[in-house]
């Protein structure tokens, strides 16, 4: 007797992770301004490139060899296999860094991020066409956590530039300076002003320096540490840098645009290219830098480092700043200002829920940001689920199945993304697959409340969640093959006849001829696999033993009795790619 296990297995849900064709879908090229660092213990003088493949297959034979002042420091640097690898040096400031790119066969998947000790972007090659493969940078110093945390722009003198120390020991502030252009720059994209501190002018940790005119409202006044008459009218761009070399061209003793080289751009408000108009826009607003006070929000721990766009953002949300409109009626007889967080370097504007009526109200909040939720609140088994995959491109049709619950994942872009579920006690099917890319997909089932994993996986996946109970898991179904009478709770793990080995269906008895003259039809169905026994007359001298008329693809794998020894095995026979064809000779 033999044993023939038929496979069914589906074209477009299989698990086997054979490599994407070249102009599918691909992750856009992504340069974050701050590095999310994962070990800051061992960093210290120590820069960081981040080497990245969008397609996640390597870089196809390309490399790039980094040098530190004309000494290679990195030797053929590339990314092996998937879509990330990382190496770490050594600089000083005023060393010049540059890469030498070896090209592969697909080098438009490939870019790299250069990050300095503060984990914040300094170079980049291969993001776009303004940012070739081959690059040198001039290393400058260190990014410090020291940030512009407040703006204020109103009529007459009531303005003011709030500074807020977020580290952790005081900062001596004559070792930085606020260069600011005047309208539009003569040079777009260099400062037209130097200005600098007073001798003497630190912040503590956690405290903020105020620039102020001298005429502003008594209030402002107050909160005043540094007289600087030239404040914006909402439209002159101003940053917040470290360190530089004065080069006194003209020898003056003054430092001049275009004097001061080598400098780290910590922070900005609005930057040096060009007029704006009446002032920038920040978080969806217009003109967001006049007539307004803008407040960077409590998530922020770095500067921008320059990159004013991504710091303004579009709306509410992306934006780093919330902006609260000026209104008339100051003391002063002037324009008034919401300058209840002057001072302070606290946010005094909290994004959240503002209406008392929501399960998820926030008494803190100010500023209504639409999460406001209305439904009841969970009071059995309030569960997070915490959807990922590592590619960024969706689930790709794989779907997380939890009871009747059904979730498809994060979208492409945004992994991960979470649900909320709240279930009764009980024990519920998991399952997760039916897509493709399954070794890309993961998630997590926690309480909502405390935080504690309950069941976690990838695809394909299954298993049981219990909530509450304890239940028996087993095969609950009587007509099963390995039924279980103790188990309260059937797991999916019932098994029928033609579903093993030891309970092979027989071929003829299932109305198949061993003369080739009858078949078995519907023998097996997509992703199914069945077991058929025949015995052969061995007198014959040969057997063909095929597989055919499915719309799927299909595979054959021929045992001796028992299944002990695999005799033969086929997947596709080549007539169209799908059917599966065993042929034996003096059997």
């Amino acid at each position: 007797m033999l044993v023939v296990m038929a496979f069914g297995v589906s074209l477009w849900a299989d698990n086997v992770h054979v490599k994407k064709t070249k102009g599918s879908t691909e992750l856009k090229k992504n340069a974050p301004i701050h590095r999310v660092n994962t070990d800051n213990n061992d960093r210290t003088q120590s820069y960081t490139i981040d080497m990245y493949d969008t397609f996640g297959d390597g870089w196809n034979g390309a490399s790039l060899d980094l040098s530190v002042n004309g000494t290679v420091v990195i030797a053929g640097g590339t990314i092996t296999t998937g879509d990330l690898a990382s190496a770490t040096f050594d600089v000083e400031v005023g060393d010049v860094i540059t890469t030498t790119w070896t090209s592969g066969a697909w080098d438009s998947e490939c870019y790299y991020l250069i990050y300095n000790d503060a984990d914040v972007l300094v170079a980049e090659g291969g993001t776009d066409t303004d940012h070739p493969l081959e690059l040198t940078h001039t290393v400058t110093p260190t990014h410090i956590g020291v940030w512009f945390s407040e703006w204020s722009e109103g009529a007459s003198y009531n303005k003011y530039l709030e500074i807020y120390n977020g580290t952790d020991a005081e900062v001596d502030l004559t070792g930085l300076a606020y260069p600011s252009v005047g309208n539009a720059p003569s040079t777009p994209g260099e400062y037209e002003y130097w200005n600098t501190f007073p001798a003497g002018a630190t912040v503590a940790p956690g405290e903020v320096y105020v620039l102020y005119h001298d005429q502003a409202d008594p209030v402002i006044v107050a909160e005043g540490d540094h007289v600087y008459t030239y404040l914006s009218n909402g439209d002159d761009g101003i940053c917040l840098v470290l360190g530089g070399t004065h080069t006194d061209t003209d020898a003056d003793g003054s430092i001049d645009a275009g004097e001061m080289s080598g400098y780290t751009i910590l922070d900005c408000v609005g930057d040096w290219n060009g007029d704006p108009g009446s002032g920038w826009e920040v978080a969806g607003t217009a003109n967001g830098t006049q007539n307004n006070t803008i407040e960077r929000k409590g998530t922020v721990t770095m500067g921008n480092a320059g990159d004013w766009p991504y710091s303004a953002g579009t709306n509410l949300f992306d934006s780093e700043w919330t902006v609260s409109a000026n209104t008339f009626g100051g003391t002063d007889g002037a324009q008034d200002g919401d300058w209840g967080g002057l001072g302070t370097g606290v946010p005094t504007q909290v994004l959240g829920c503002t209406d008392a009526t929501a399960t998820n109200y926030d008494a803190t909040a100010t500023i209504d940001d639409g999460s406001c939720d209305f439904a009841p609140a969970c009071e059995t088994n309030d569960l997070l689920v915490t959807m990922t995959d590592s590619f960024d491109d969706s689930w790709n049709g794989n779907i997380l199945m939890i009871g009747d619950n059904s979730l498809d994942g994060p979208p492409s872009g945004g992994s991960p993304s979470t649900a909320s579920l709240c279930l009764d006690d009980g024990s519920y099917v998991v399952t997760c697959g039916g897509g493709s890319w399954g070794s890309e997909v993961s998630w997590v089932i926690s309480n909502a409340a405390t935080g504690e994993i309950l069941l976690e996986g990838g695809a394909p996946y299954e298993g049981v969640l219990s909530l509450g109970v304890v239940e028996v898991l087993g095969c609950t179904d009587a007509t099963a093959l390995n039924y279980d009478a103790d188990a309260t709770f059937d797991d999916g793990s019932c098994l029928y006849a033609g579903e093993t080995c030891d309970s092979a269906l027989d071929f003829v008895a299932q109305g198949g001829a061993l003369d080739g003259s009858a078949s078995v039809t519907g023998s097996i169905e997509s992703l199914g696999a069945h077991y058929f026994a025949f015995t052969l007359d061995q007198a014959w001298e040969n057997v063909s033993i095929s597989l055919e008329g499915s719309t799927f693809d299909t595979k054959l794998d021929l045992y001796d009795p028992g299944c002990g020894t695999l005799q033969a095995t086929n997947d596709d026979n080549g007539g169209g790619g799908l059917w599966s064809l065993i042929q034996l000779a003096d059997v």
